[in-house]
């Protein structure tokens, strides 16, 4: 069922049905398409992959898995309009998708709209792209990963698909110069990346 939108009722004249042409939403010239510059095609992203039963048990070593950045992909996708600037159901955002083949599924993309998205083991990390710069208190001012210190860390809640509240110890951590750092996934399994 569409959402009814104030702009809605009487059309656009307030008189009859509504006659706005779905609105497209490109990138901005400001949009945050810079978070998905450290993902580059023909790079391999390559996480150790540890695992413990419980929360009273160590994290043991399993696997390395490997990830591959095939391409970047821009689409144009029609969902239900959530902006009140025309009457229409319908409005188009433009969607980048970093096309990531691997051993499980691995997805990643950002909306026109502003949404910012990582999918992993059924979880979806997602943020709105403007808290990558006004909400600093979600970003950690460094994080050691491999013996190393990154700065510019910022920190997203795993997300059951189709919850929208959060239930377990499930997080990614971002850098702004080499993306995705780190997973931990229902406070079991952690995929650390491999950077140097």
């Amino acid at each position: 069922m569409a959402p009814a939108f104030f702009s809605c009722e009487g059309g656009d004249d307030g008189g009859g049905p509504c006659t706005d042409p779905i609105r497209d939403y490109p990138f901005a010239a400001s949009s945050s398409i810079w978070l998905l510059k450290p993902l580059k095609v023909g790079d391999t992203m390559i996480f150790k992959v540890c695992y413990r039963a419980d929360r009273s048990s160590n994290y043991v070593y399993r696997k390395d898995e490997n990830f591959i950045i095939k391409d970047t992909i821009l689409k144009k996708i029609q969902t239900w309009n959530t902006q009140t600037y025309n009457c229409n159901d319908q409005m188009i955002i433009h969607t980048l998708f970093a096309d990531i083949t691997g051993p499980e599924s691995f997805t990643c993309q950002l909306s026109s709209d502003g949404v910012f998205g990582i999918g992993l083991r059924g979880k979806t990390f997602n943020k709105s792209s403007d808290q990558y710069l006004n909400h600093q208190s979600e970003w950690d001012d460094s994080l050691f990963i491999g013996g190393k210190e990154y700065y510019s860390v910022t920190r997203c809640k795993g997300l059951n698909p189709g919850q929208p509240s959060y239930t377990d110890s499930s997080y990614m951590f971002y850098n702004q110069e080499y993306g995705i750092l780190k997973f931990i996934i229902n406070d079991t399994l952690i995929y650390q990346r491999y950077l140097h």
